[in-house]
């Protein structure tokens, strides 16, 4: 695993080093598979295909006198580092690791901490949405609905549904599989049921409502 040698292996080398400081990363290793070196491989990856798009290909692709065929193949290229980037982003073991030190760390105890607030796009965004239609389907106020939602936005996401209720009632007690199924698949794709309305995006609208005076409202 670490049999390279150079600077970019040394590099790596440190890189993992430093991942597994962290308790939350290493408690899934194997005796195959250290957690640390996954996830600094994919860190390095993502790095180099960055890099050789920005400061390589970019600057290529605004150099004078190029053929057409020299675009075509330029955009072949370009094509190729974002495959490597689109691979990594779509792994859902990455945002499990990304995600476990903020799970493992993230206190129970806010004291001392009132205006302590962990905000990621998911946890935001796509929790509203998915609150939101629970709310409508049974129908409720979505004051009394918890939900929640890990990971980025479309096959990524992930909605656990377990962990949802109405004033404590589980979502899986108040509806069926099929209807649960359907508005998670809503939550999933809501971004572009948003875009076909505004035309200009979708990101902002959901946590503008949540959002207020740069804290999250108790309400929701």
């Amino acid at each position: 695993m670490n049999s390279t040698r150079g600077p970019e292996a040394e590099r790596l080398s440190k890189l993992a080093a430093k991942l597994a400081q962290c308790p939350a990363v290493t408690k899934d290793d194997t005796a195959n598979e250290s957690q640390a070196w996954t996830m600094a491989h994919a860190f390095t990856d993502l790095e180099t295909s960055f890099q050789v798009f920005i400061d390589e290909q970019i600057p290529k692709l605004l150099e004078e006198n190029l053929t057409p065929q020299e675009i075509h193949d330029l955009l072949l290229d370009i094509g190729e580092e974002f495959r490597h980037i689109i691979y990594h982003i779509n792994d859902p073991q990455l945002y499990k690791r990304l995600l476990a030190p903020l799970q493992h760390d993230c206190p129970s105890d806010h004291k001392g901490r009132s205006d302590l607030a962990i905000i990621t796009a998911a946890g935001v965004l796509d929790t509203a949405r998915f609150r939101t239609f629970i709310a409508q389907e049974l129908p409720v106020s979505v004051e009394y609905v918890t939900a929640v939602v890990l990971g980025g936005h479309s096959d990524t996401m992930a909605s656990l549904v377990r962990l949802g209720n109405v004033s404590g009632i589980p979502l899986t007690e108040l509806m069926d599989q099929a209807t649960l199924d359907r508005l998670v698949d809503r939550t999933r794709n809501r971004g572009d049921e948003i875009v076909k309305y505004l035309k200009t995006g979708s990101a902002y609208y959901a946590p503008s409502a949540r959002l207020r005076n740069g804290r999250i409202h108790p309400q929701g």
